[in-house]
């Protein structure tokens, strides 16, 4: 798949492919020597017992296998989010490309790559941010009952559409339009945030200033309680700065440009994701 390629080259995965399987399928696959044993036993239960024994044997181990599996794949996801926090980002990394190429279930791949773009893009590395994110959107396709959660994939949306946001090309922006349209049924709180910051910093990038305050406005709660240091930074400067284009003036009602306060690492973070929102910083 051309979004894997494409991550396995950036330096993150350092060359490893992703490898996955989808859990659905395989516990649906199990579910077959069990549908087999009940005809064996009915037919002929003496002769035919053992066999039917051996097959829901099979389908016992198998899913159990795969609880150990899946439980190991959180397990390792979980620890590098830990190291993520304390900002041990070497062994953070580590561990998700671990997960990204282990045969882990696709959620927990997905969550992993996501992972890793978040930490691309806390290194101003927009462009592997970018292919991270498509790829951790691309693990989770495939068959899945419209009852399992799919928060990987509706983080990573929002993630990658910020990141093209970022990157700030015409393609980039209509394909983070696409992306943003594709994930308006996320139901998560952080998705949802994301997403916010993502359409905020899309129509910042197209100059619509108006547009950039009310939906920064409309969702202020939801950010202050859930976006990280660097991007709650970010979605005030880009609100200043809109509100300064728009020469204090908001809807028929004036509404100044206010300073933001940022430290060293916030305000690399501001040039690079919005450059010209540098010029509210202070500190």
């Amino acid at each position: 798949m051309k979004a894997f390629d494409d991550a396995a080259k950036t330096p993150w995965l350092a060359g490893d492919r992703v490898r996955l399987y989808n859990p659905t399928l395989a516990v649906l696959s199990l579910l077959v020597p069990t549908l087999a044993a009940i005809p064996l036993v009915l037919g002929d239960p003496e002769r035919l017992w053992p066999v039917a024994m051996l097959l829901l044997l099979v389908a016992v181990g198998g899913l159990v296998a795969l609880g150990r599996r899946a439980t190991r794949g959180v397990r390792l996801n979980n620890g590098a989010v830990a190291l993520m926090t304390r900002g041990e980002d070497l062994g953070a990394a580590s561990t998700f490309r671990a997960v990204a190429r282990g045969w882990f279930g696709r959620d927990v791949v997905g969550m992993s790559l996501h992972n890793l773009g978040v930490l691309a893009l806390r290194s101003l590395d927009v462009t592997s941010a970018v292919a991270l994110q498509r790829a951790a959107v691309a693990a989770g396709r495939g068959f899945r009952f419209r009852w399992q959660p799919s928060l990987p994939t509706d983080l990573a949306r929002a993630q990658l559409a910020f990141a093209l946001g970022a990157a700030g090309t015409d393609e980039d922006l209509r394909e983070a339009d696409a992306v943003l349209a594709a994930g308006k049924d996320a139901t998560g709180a952080q998705p949802i945030a994301f997403a916010v910051r993502a359409r905020a910093l899309v129509a910042a990038r197209r100059g619509k200033h108006e547009e950039v305050v009310a939906i920064l406005d409309e969702e202020r709660a939801l950010l202050r309680n859930l976006l990280p240091l660097n991007d709650a930074v970010l979605c005030e400067a880009m609100e200043s700065w809109a509100l300064g284009k728009l020469g204090g003036v908001y809807r028929g009602a004036s509404r100044a440009q206010h300073p933001v306060l940022a430290d060293d690492a916030a305000r690399a973070y501001v040039k690079r994701v919005l450059p010209e929102a540098e010029t509210v910083l202070v500190g």
